[in-house]
């Protein structure tokens, strides 16, 4: 072999050592993955995913998102935006009376010891409400709302021995014939709040002042914040 040829042959061994060396060093350092089409590579605490590729179906490695905050979820905007921890707006809370409430020979309207609920402004809500009580068929049940200022109110009432149901408004005081046994009211309604955030409070009273009015502990609410 000629002197010139023996050059070349080292020379081409050598580059090629010199390629497998980065190679390994690269390797051995970012390890790279590919999945959905995308490469990936786990460099510790740095994600570096190729510019000209999307996160779509991706599975990142090495990188942890902050704990967020009670309640949250976590969610991506897609693209190539981290993920981020959000709170939905559509939450609902049920809350249950805690003990018997009563009302003797009174036909004004008082708050209701549990069923207060606090709004936002510019929001939109649907509430639920099974009031479970007893009151004498002399004395039978009224009851209404409070809201914050320019809210509306509006929806219907259900009570186990009509057929018909009760309108229900802001401006409105609903009157219930009612008999000696316990029975159901559901009041299912939609509060449209302004520019005000405040309480929604249910209000209840004896129609005629006669012996005493139960509501009992086994009535809860539903209130679902949609908008």
């Amino acid at each position: 072999m000629s002197d010139t040829k023996r050059f070349r042959t080292i020379n081409i061994i050598a580059l090629l050592a010199i390629f497998i060396s980065i190679g390994a060093l690269l390797f051995s350092a970012t390890p790279c993955n590919i999945a959905h089409g995308q490469t990936i590579c786990d460099i510790g605490d740095v994600e570096t995913i190729s510019e000209d590729l999307t996160l779509s179906g991706a599975v990142l490695v090495g990188a942890t998102p902050n704990a967020g905050t009670s309640g949250q979820f976590l969610t991506s905007s897609g693209a190539v935006n981290s993920p981020e921890w959000i709170t939905l707006d559509n939450t609902s809370t049920v809350t249950f009376k805690a003990i018997d409430q009563t009302l003797t020979t009174d036909t004004v309207l008082q708050d209701d010891d549990d069923f207060t609920f606090a709004v936002d402004a510019n929001s939109k809500y649907l509430l639920d409400i099974f009031l479970v009580f007893d009151s004498p068929s002399a004395a039978d049940f009224k009851h209404s709302f409070t809201e914050p200022v320019a809210s509306t109110i509006s929806g219907y009432g259900l009570f186990t021995t009509q057929s018909n149901l009760e309108n229900i408004t802001a401006v409105t005081t609903n009157d219930i014939a009612t008999t000696s046994a316990t029975q159901v009211y559901r009041i299912t309604i939609i509060i449209d709040t302004a520019a005000t955030a405040g309480n929604v409070v249910l209000q209840w009273a004896q129609l005629a002042s006669s012996g005493t009015t139960t509501v009992q502990e086994s009535s809860f609410a539903k209130l679902i914040k949609f908008d």
